[in-house]
């Protein structure tokens, strides 16, 4: 590393033991080898365990509404569904029930219609326990519907209400930047490569 420069790298390491683990990072060259060490400690937890409600799921590749949110989940293990840091479950708007959400950690709404009113029920008791929940509007989306049952005047599951749908972008509009890195969260590790880069890309609105 070049005299007052900075670098990244990128360590994979595997633990046997859910739980604290202590980890130390250690630069030899100094005689002053106290100061040359870095300790943390990581909460190892098991894979967190994703529900996905989709609006629509395709056997066509690319054609369902979460097939790229479940690339983005498991980049190298898609089709097996585990062994890397989420494990993911995909099921229709129908099937939600407490056993599936009984199983997870996080659910995502992905482009859903509306839910019969036991299923809110059990969204806001999964939420209320401590579960995340992600949602993400769509063509199939209620917005009346929504702000009644999943907004309630802030005091539902949503923290804004729904607008009218926005279409097409705006003329000479630069578009939204993704925040420059380096991204702390593990999930996002990827990212931090020159080869990777999510610099310059730009999201139009």
């Amino acid at each position: 590393i070049p005299p007052g420069q900075s670098t990244q790298i990128s360590l994979e390491r595997s633990f046997e033991a859910v739980g604290a683990h202590t980890i130390e990072a250690h630069i030899h060259g100094e005689a002053f080898s106290s100061d040359n060490a870095f300790y943390s400690t990581l909460n190892v937890q098991r894979s967190i365990s994703v529900l996905i409600v989709s609006g629509r799921i395709s056997s066509e590749p690319f054609q369902g509404e979460t097939d790229f949110l479940e690339l983005a989940l498991h980049p190298r293990m898609r089709a097996a569904r585990e062994g890397g840091i989420f494990s993911l479950k995909t099921i229709q708007p129908e099937e939600l029930t407490q056993k599936h959400l009984s199983e997870a950690r996080v659910v995502v709404l992905a482009n859903t219609p509306k839910l019969r009113e036991p299923q809110v029920r059990l969204l806001e008791t999964f939420v209320n326990d401590g579960g995340g929940l992600a949602f993400f509007p769509g063509t199939r989306t209620d917005p009346a519907w929504s702000n009644e049952q999943l907004y309630k005047e802030r005091t539902g599951l949503l923290p804004a209400k729904l607008g009218a749908a926005a279409t097409g972008s705006v003329i000479g509009s630069p578009g939204i930047e993704i925040a420059a890195g380096p991204y702390m969260h593990p999930s996002l590790n990827v990212f931090n490569s020159e080869q990777n880069s999510l610099s310059g890309i730009q999201i139009q609105t």
